[in-house]
């Protein structure tokens, strides 16, 4: 019951954003007293408290601009691509785009927009990444130094913290929604504690340090979603009945 009361929070806070009424998402209860048990209460704070401990952890191998950008060139293939997978895997994807299942019109559609990274990779994997290794560059922002002037680097890089600033108030706002559903803490609270144990561990350990988070994340995220479908799937009562189900209320459709 709690998970469910969770979800439907969620989904009426993306409702908002979309212009969706509370009445069109589905009657939603209010949620109850939350009991979020001591057990819980230790096995967070561990979490959080091991995402310190790996940045505290590779602080110590941190000599200079290089060991802090680039890792030292320690970062083995496949830890390096779940970093990438797990940063494009925010609480945008993981919350809010389920939560369009609840709105008008919410199917498979924008499976369609997610192909498209299939295509370009490729295209990356063949140039644009050899070309970065040729020039030894630590960021796209120097090479676009190298390739025009300083005051494109300039622009570039403004433009895309700009981006993430804007981005990051909805990707911290999202599971702050979630951790005060499920635990009753302040939203507020949960923001600045989320952000700051970020920080820390990123500006101890550098790029290292999120990576190997990254990883960690990854295994929790992916998990967490595949216990929640299958969750799903047997409360409705099995494969069958949820094809059947999503299909009736068209939620399978993909070409529109």
């Amino acid at each position: 019951m709690q998970w469910k009361r969770m979800g439907l929070i969620l989904a009426m806070v993306l409702s908002t954003t979309c212009g969706v009424t509370a009445q069109e998402v589905g009657a939603a209860e209010q949620p109850g007293p939350v009991s979020f048990s001591w057990i819980n209460w230790v096995v967070l704070a561990v979490y959080l408290a091991g995402m310190i401990g790996v940045g505290i952890f590779f602080s110590r191998r941190e000599s200079d601009s290089r060991d802090f950008f680039l890792a030292g060139d320690r970062i083995p293939w496949w830890a390096a691509g779940l970093s990438i997978y797990g940063t494009q895997l925010s609480a945008i994807t993981f919350i809010a785009v389920p939560a369009l299942a609840f709105t008008p019109g919410g199917n498979w559609t924008r499976l369609v927009s997610s192909w498209t990274i299939q295509l370009l990779a490729p295209l990356i994997i063949y140039f644009i990444l050899p070309l970065f290794r040729r020039l030894n560059v630590q960021t796209a922002y120097e090479y676009l130094e190298y390739r025009f002037n300083v005051v494109i680097r300039w622009l570039a890089s403004l433009t895309f913290i700009a981006f993430q600033v804007d981005r990051m108030g909805i990707v911290l706002l999202l599971p702050a929604v979630a951790i005060s559903a499920a635990t009753g803490l302040n939203v507020l609270l949960a923001i600045v504690v989320m952000g700051a144990l970020a920080t820390t561990y990123t500006v101890l350990g550098g790029i290292e340090a999120a990576i190997w988070t990254d990883v960690v994340q990854v295994v929790v995220l992916i998990g967490g979603a595949i216990i929640c479908l299958g969750a799903a799937v047997g409360a409705v009562g099995g494969p069958t009945t949820a094809w059947d189900l999503a299909h009736a209320a068209e939620k399978t459709t993909i070409f529109d």
